[in-house]
């Protein structure tokens, strides 16, 4: 290299600028919060929208009158109903409940080496036998699953005259009422077969705890007094508010076949809770 002459700097490559990337869809807010796409809320708001509908249609489906749209609405979504826990007795909890049922039973004992014993009459739920309170709950709802197959027998509709037969609309409309009465006389027809086969488990279930040769039985409805009348002095326990129905007498003896080797007949389907097989005590599974 000669003297007086500078040398030359080498030439560098530029610095590689690094990529940017485009950021990333997250569902985070600015603040970082997590938020749903818009389609996930639409989804969540309708489920919830429905979830509200059926909120006031069971109590409309179950409740008499019942309504014909809520139970249209309800049968779409039985499935639900039971997973949601839907299928509750709200004429318990309503702000005007029915009336509640127990079952009243007479014991009669055949004579036993010269021995006679008296007939004894009983109840249950009977506060003060059946405790704890759970206990009393149980035969609770023993009393109202009976009750409940107890259903007042249908009324035949009135035949409308001759001239309304004539007309279009009026021969439809009978046509529709006929129909429905003979549905609804099914459904009773079916509701006293299960009836009378679970009275009669209850009955022999009793005979076999208390060595009785018959057992009579009745339901008794418990009628809720109205407010004016307790104020004047009335007890809920008072015998005017006691009714018996008279079709719901029945009687059991003790060498009848057992309940739990006849056929049950088929549950009726309720428009909330799902068909359902009563389980009679001693059937075999």
């Amino acid at each position: 290299m000669s003297q007086g002459k500078t040398p030359s700097p080498t030439p560098t490559k530029p610095a590689k600028t690094p990529a940017v990337s485009a950021p990333r869809a997250t569902n985070r807010g600015a603040s970082g919060a997590f938020t749903m796409g818009a389609w996930w809320r639409r989804g969540i708001s309708a489920l919830l929208l429905v979830h509200l509908i059926l909120i006031v249609a069971v109590p409309l489906a179950i409740m008499p009158p019942r309504s014909r749209l809520a139970t249209t609405i309800t049968s779409w979504v039985r499935p639900y109903l039971d997973i949601a826990q839907f299928s509750h007795g709200y004429g318990f909890f309503a702000t005007e409940p029915g009336p509640s049922h127990l079952v009243e039973y007479q014991l009669e004992f055949s004579p036993k080496e010269g021995e006679t014993r008296n007939p004894i009459l009983k109840e249950f739920p009977d506060i003060k036998a059946h405790r704890p309170r759970l206990l009393y709950h149980r035969h609770f709802m023993l009393s109202e699953k009976l009750a409940s197959y107890l259903q007042p027998q249908p009324v035949a509709p009135q035949r409308p005259s001759d001239d309304v037969l004539r007309t279009e609309w009026g021969a439809a409309d009978w046509q529709l009422r006929e129909k429905e009465y003979q549905q609804d006389l099914d459904l009773w027809r079916r509701q006293r077969e299960i009836f009378d086969v679970v009275v009669k488990a209850y009955g022999q279930h009793l005979i076999a705890e208390s060595d009785a040769s018959l057992v009579r039985l009745h339901i008794k409805t418990h009628l809720i007094p109205p407010p004016e009348e307790i104020a004047k002095g009335s007890k809920l326990n008072d015998a005017g508010y006691y009714l018996v129905p008279p079709e719901s007498e029945a009687q059991v003896a003790a060498d009848e076949p057992a309940a739990g080797t006849q056929r049950m007949p088929e549950e009726v389907a309720s428009p909330i809770i799902p068909e359902r097989r009563v389980a009679i005590p001693g059937e075999r599974r």
